[in-house]
């Protein structure tokens, strides 16, 4: 018995630790587990639609809808906005874990943002070879440009400071995207963020 509870509290704080678990650590008893010790996880929201482009390095008008969820159970009206980067899988809700627990100290509002070409945002409805043309770190960047450019106006954020939070290859994208449109937000966190960046994989 004492050593069942002591996998299970291991699990929790272990799970409480991350900044939200992937689709495949979720479902079973861990994860009720963590749902139940988790004062900070935020509550599901439905998902919301950006109309990005296809491509945005072209004069094709063509748009996808890009998938987003919002949690404004913190936010002031006057605190940063912490935008979370999606990475390779499907996106499920707002950030959670220690970007919520951010989120309540600074007052933020919470957005996460699907990468394209996962979950439910596929450019062009497909997966096919020739489309995977659009499946680019240039392109998901430029999806975080003009997301936040959009949601500055829809979401009514006014002045609010971006700050962008992203973890291994959204991580790496946190990163790049500061150096790539260093306008639109005002610093990220790289957590274990690509640096050597494998090109060809035979």
């Amino acid at each position: 018995m004492f050593k069942a509870a002591f996998v299970a509290s291991a699990l929790v704080t272990t799970a409480s630790a991350l900044s939200d678990l992937p689709e495949r650590a979720r479902g079973g008893k861990a994860w009720e587990e963590y749902l139940t010790h988790s004062p900070h996880l935020l509550k599901s929201s439905e998902p919301l639609i950006f109309n990005s482009k296809v491509d945005h390095f072209s004069n094709s008008t063509d748009t996808f809808a890009q998938r987003y969820y919002v949690n404004s159970q913190y936010w002031d009206g006057k605190g940063p906005v912490f935008l979370s980067i999606g990475g390779e899988g499907t996106l499920n809700g707002p950030p959670g874990g220690y970007i919520a627990v951010l989120g309540q100290e600074y007052n933020a509002l919470l957005v996460s943002l699907e990468h394209r070409f996962y979950g439910e945002s596929i450019p062009n409805g497909n997966s096919f070879t020739p489309n995977l043309k659009y499946l680019t770190v240039a392109q998901a960047l430029a999806d975080l440009a003009t997301f936040t450019e959009y949601y500055q106006k829809e979401g009514n954020t006014g002045d609010s400071k971006w700050f962008v939070f992203g973890g291994s290859y959204p991580g790496a994208l946190a990163s790049w995207y500061r150096h790539s449109y260093p306008e639109h937000s005002v610093g990220s966190l790289s957590s274990s963020g690509v640096v050597n960046c494998i090109v060809e994989f035979p």
